[in-house]
């Protein structure tokens, strides 16, 4: 934990997950998984909270006001995220697709995290050993 003046920073845990989508919604209204809800950005969030130092919140009085998450592997951060959730996710693509025009326009651009999303139900789970510190490159997936 990290004090700093008027907020703390902490890793995020699984309970923050579903205050982090709420926020991520109100952050980013007009961003393809702020449209996706609060449901799926919860499921997308708690994939980070449950990999130590994949995530971290900041809080005020006791209320998340920021977030940032990032992985130095994200092929297996979704590939994980598709396999455990693929059939909550795709109830929930399902419903967003019909209640959501924006969806239907843009999900053509996501035609590639759908193949990934039914590939991994057939992908085994591999470990692969963990790159040297000084060799991490980590992307930032999300900041609010």
């Amino acid at each position: 934990m990290v004090e700093t003046p008027g907020f703390t920073v902490q890793p995020l845990k699984p309970e923050d997950a579903r205050e982090v989508a709420k926020l991520h919604v109100q952050i980013f209204p007009e961003y393809f998984l702020a449209h996706m809800g609060e449901e799926f950005l919860s499921l997308y969030y708690a994939q980070f909270a449950a990999r130590p130092g994949y995530g971290c919140v900041a809080v005020r009085d006791g209320r998340i006001v920021g977030f940032v998450t990032g992985t130095p592997d994200t092929a297996a951060v979704y590939n994980q995220f598709y396999r455990r959730n693929f059939f909550r996710l795709a109830w929930i693509a399902l419903k967003r697709f019909f209640a959501d025009a924006f969806i239907r326009r843009e999900i053509g651009a996501r035609i590639q995290h759908i193949l990934n999303a039914v590939r991994s139900l057939f992908t085994r789970k591999t470990t692969k050993k963990a790159p040297s510190i000084s060799k991490v490159t980590t992307r930032l997936l999300s900041i609010g």
